[in-house]
């Protein structure tokens, strides 16, 4: 018997002298639990931040309800699960509580993921109502320095995104999930870099403003099961003021937009923002302006309506005219595909 133990001590102390990964665990988090905790059931982390830096692949990140408002910008770079055991974020057992980020335009997000892999961001609740929040909203998935690959974004929620109009007259806002890559022409010092392989699915996104997903220079990005209604205005760098579901831009390729539901738009008479120039109310927005083409994508499977509907005409009260569409592809946009949709009641 005491050599049995023996030898298991032996094989423990071999295995800290060797550098052998960690048996993969849960990390629990309580923000109403003393600071900064260890991440065991007893004793858990006060922060999602702290969480977030200590996990390694295949550990699960675990919320508890604690306060009921968990508000923190919470950002982690260079650590990484693997596509078999992903570093996964999710409630705990019965847990309810909201994320938020009081950022008051700052530009970062209440959860940033910054060049990590395999990482599954699954469930929570995210609501900027009563704040004034940051540019990049609930999720951003950023690839700066390398590229990203395995990044998953499903079953969440994702309510009153952007703050007020108030808020919004003033302020960018990008959207309720931003997934981002990084080219020299951006100007963020980066190489060509790009997440790739990402998925954003079931999740629901309610009574948000500008836009609730937002693609910057991705490839092969899926966005399928998603519902998102009550979009409302937005302002856009160029003034305008916009309420699109799904914003792509800047060379985008590989991207499938499938089994999505959009619809019950914000009316464009309740957007008072100050000098509004060519305001876009949109599903899915293609925007060329601002880079390469976006293409080889295919949206399929896709139900739109009420978007902007019984507006008969181009007019806008704060601004020179708006457009409203169910998939709107600039010309600039090449190889989009877009068949088996059901679109209706749609303004002008």
């Amino acid at each position: 018997m005491r050599r049995r133990g023996m030898i298991l001590w032996t094989l423990a102390a071999m295995v800290g002298l060797w550098g052998f990964p960690a048996w993969a665990g849960i990390l629990y988090v309580n923000n109403a639990s003393g600071c900064p905790g260890t991440g065991a059931t007893g004793t858990p982390y006060c922060t999602i931040q702290n969480a977030m830096s200590a996990a390694v692949a295949g550990d699960s990140i675990r919320i508890r309800s604690g306060t009921g408002i968990y508000d923190e910008h919470a950002q982690v770079v260079n650590r990484d699960g693997t596509a078999g055991s992903p570093i996964i974020l999710e409630p705990d057992t019965a847990a309810s509580f909201i994320i938020r980020d009081s950022g008051n335009g700052a530009t970062r997000a209440a959860i940033w993921v910054q060049d990590s892999n395999y990482w599954t961001i699954r469930n929570l609740t995210f609501n900027d109502s009563g704040i004034n929040p940051s540019v990049w909203g609930g999720i951003k998935i950023d690839a700066n320095t390398q590229t990203v690959t395995g990044v998953q974004i499903t079953g969440n929620t994702f309510l009153n995104m952007g703050g007020t109009q108030a808020f919004a007259d003033t302020n960018l806002y990008a959207g309720a999930v931003v997934v981002g890559g990084c080219a020299p022409a951006l100007g963020c010092g980066g190489g060509g870099f790009l997440p790739v392989g990402t998925l954003v699915q079931n999740n629901t996104f309610t009574d948000g403003r500008y836009t609730a997903i937002q693609l910057v220079y991705t490839d092969s990005t899926t966005v399928t099961g998603n519902t998102i209604t009550g979009q409302k205005c937005g302002r856009f760098p160029d003034t305008a003021a916009n309420a699109v579901g799904m914003h792509v831009v800047y060379g985008n390729t590989n991207l499938i937009v499938s089994d999505n539901v959009w619809h019950d738009w914000d009316a464009p008479t309740n957007c008072t923002l100050a000098n509004q120039g060519f305001a876009t109310h949109a599903a899915i927005w293609c925007d060329a302006e601002n880079g390469p083409s976006s293409q080889n994508v295919t949206v399929s499977g896709n139900t739109i309506f009420n978007i902007s509907q019984g507006k008969a005409n181009f007019d806008n009260p704060n601004g020179i005219n708006q457009a409203s569409t169910g998939v709107f592809v600039e010309l600039e946009c090449a190889g989009w595909t877009v068949s088996g949709n059901t679109i209706y009641n749609i303004g002008s």
